[in-house]
This record gives structure tokens, sequence and C-alpha cells, in this order.
């Protein structure tokens, strides 16, 4: 649905200037499937307080929270009240997320290096890997199921996008370029992808924001105001991106328009039918995050929701209409 562009690193996205488009037809690997249930460190808590959970709108949602961006934790959190820890990392938390109907799909770096894994009732259950990909980062799930995500240099030096038709189908690839890349869902197929070039002792980082076609790899560079942003948020239904930079000073790009958000509110995902988006104001000292909602009608506004849990880090959102399958 509507992913952050997030990884293990949690600032691993760069600039893509080639484009290929080729299909993977290696077989999937043989090696065993391993799934992990984790006990609960014994200090979990829930990542908003129960004055915000009385007044979110309605729906499911999904927040990636812990004490450190690092160390945390995949939560689902309904209008109702309800709440439930959903993995148990302790230290090596979950890097990133992907969220749909049919299912989650996280970037678990327990063992150290993030790999796929499905969202059970049962625990975290890895995915298959084709022996070709190496690790996967970045999961993103659009509304039909399908799976998006990076691979990192393994065969290769090149930093791959692949696609999958279903979570456990054969993955291809739809786009490659010498440094790393990140991607979130949009409409017909498409992604967008943040890249961007860090700073150096004489060079100030630079930020480009593409679309990419999964079916054909065509690569469409969109102009920002903003020189550097981190990610970048879409969806199905949303009528814009909007691009950010960790510390928020968001921008809105919709069809001929380019509209600023109020500082410091950062985007965390649109609402599914795309009426509005929630977003996050950092903690400050003395203060927790706070939770609100924005559209673009009103862009300089924001309707608070209401304050995070104290000492935790929400990095990550996504927002559906039913609860994800966790079959």
């Amino acid at each position: 649905m509507h992913s952050k562009l997030r990884g293990a690193s949690l600032a691993a996205l760069a600039v893509a200037l080639l484009a290929s488009c080729s299909s993977a037809s290696t077989p999937h690997a043989t090696a065993p499937t391993r799934v992990r249930t984790s006990s609960s460190n014994g200090s979990a808590r829930a990542p908003v307080t129960r004055q915000t959970l009385r007044k979110l709108p309605s729906g499911v949602l999904y927040f990636l929270a812990g004490p450190t961006p690092g160390s945390s934790n995949l939560w689902e959190v309904r209008s109702s009240g309800a709440v439930r820890e959903l993995t148990h990392n302790g230290q090596l938390g979950i890097s990133s997320f992907g969220a749909a109907p049919q299912g989650i799909v996280v970037a678990d770096a327990a063992s150290g290096a993030d790999e796929l894994d499905r969202v059970t009732t049962h625990g975290v259950k890895s995915l298959r890997m084709s022996s070709w990909e190496g690790h996967g980062e970045t999961p993103a799930v659009n509304d039909d199921g399908n799976l998006a995500y990076m691979a990192p240099p393994f065969r290769n030096r090149y930093f791959e996008l692949l696609f999958r038709r279903s979570f456990n189908a054969r993955a291809r690839i739809f786009y490659r370029n010498r440094l790393p890349l990140g991607l979130t869902w949009g409409p017909e197929g498409r992604v967008a992808v943040v890249s961007q070039k860090y700073a150096t002792a004489t060079t100030k980082a630079k930020s480009w924001l593409m679309v990419i076609s999964t079916k054909n790899g065509k690569v469409r560079a969109l102009r920002t105001k903003l020189g550097h942003f981190d990610y970048a948020i879409w969806g199905a239904h949303a009528p814009g991106i909007v691009i950010s930079p960790w510390a928020g000073g968001a921008e809105f790009i919709g069809q001929g328009v380019h509209l600023m958000l109020p500082r410091p509110w950062a985007p965390l995902s649109w609402r599914p039918g795309g009426q509005g988006m929630l977003v996050i104001s950092p903690p400050s000292t003395g203060k927790p995050a706070e939770l609100g909602l924005w559209t673009e009608k009103k862009p300089q506004t924001v309707a608070v929701i209401g304050p995070a849990a104290a000492g935790t880090v929400i990095t990550q959102a996504a927002w559906l209409t039913k609860a994800a399958s966790l079959k």
C-alpha cells in the first residue's frame, strides 16, 4: 500500500540514471523456508497514547515504532482502540514494511542484515529468494498483492528493483542502478523512486524523484521544489506524491501543482481512498511526536489527532480499510 522509502539503512535511497527491464528466469533457490517466532522483550508499549487512540480515524493503521529507529517493531492499531504488536524483535528490529489486504511483508534485520519475511499469526516466515537475489530490502505491497523491493548488489555491482505478482511468485528485475534505490507504490503498476547523492566535504546532498513502470521499466523524472529529500509517499488513489526530508518540510506534487506542507510535519500514509494524509511532527524537548491529518485542499493546515507515546519513534505507517491477512 503506502510504504515509506526506508530500509535497514534508513537513508539508503539514491539517484537512478540507468533503466533496465529484464526477466529473471533462474529457478527459486531450494533453501528451506525459515519461520521465526520471537518472544517479546518485555518492555513493549503501544506506539500512541490512549488519548490518540480515541481520536484515530476509521480503518486499520500499521505503525513501525520503537525506542529507536533501529529497534522498531510492527504494530496494528484499529480505530476501535484495539492494539497488538505483530513482531517482537529486540535490538535488531524491523527496518521497513509493506502492507495490503493480502498480507504484510517486512524487511527483518534480526539476523544482522535485512531479510524479506511475511508476517503471520505464528510469527514471521521467510519469503523464498532466487539464488541470484541475495537479500531483499524496502518491501512495498499494492492493492493487487504485488510485491516490489530492492535487492542490493549480490552477484554484480547493481542495486536492483524487483517485482513479484504475489509474495511467493518468481521475481523479475524491472530496474537497476549502481546506487541504492527505494520505492513506494502508486496507481497502474507504477512506483515512485527517491534517489539521492549524499553530502560530502565539498558538495551538498541532492535528491531526485522518478516514476517507474514495473511493467516495462519506463522512467519519468519529476521536477521538485525541494533540492534534498529522503523519502516519498504515494498510493493507488492518492491525488499526488509527497516527498520529505526526515525532519519534515514536505512537498506535495500533484497534477501541475506543487504545495509545501507546514513545518515540521512529515508524511506517513495516505488515507486508503486518498482523501487526506496521516502526518507526524517530530518530538521536541519535553514533548512527544504528534500525529495529524493533512489534505491538499487546505495545505497550510494540519488537524492534530494526538501524541505518540513518550519515548517512541514512529518511522513508518500504512493505512488500510480492513486488516491485512496474516494467514
